[in-house]
């Protein structure tokens, strides 16, 4: 799933922007840094050793876009 792509159904405002608009390359920055500080905080637990993403086909599924 392109980042671009998630975007757009989380911040339908920028779904018809092109991929080099400044406004989706900041959604773009701005997601990555989420996703850093959260990859931040689970591995701060003793715990936890690593942090693995998956791609949450049940949610995206709801918003009619089947993955395989």
């Amino acid at each position: 799933m392109p980042a671009v792509r998630f975007i757009g159904l989380i911040r339908p405002d920028l779904k018809s922007l092109n991929d080099q608009h400044p406004k989706l390359i900041e959604a773009q920055q701005e997601l990555a840094a989420v996703q850093s500080k959260v990859r931040k905080l689970v591995l701060s637990r003793e715990d936890i050793d690593q942090v693995n993403w998956r791609i949450d086909k049940e949610w995206f599924a709801g918003k009619g876009i089947w993955l395989e």
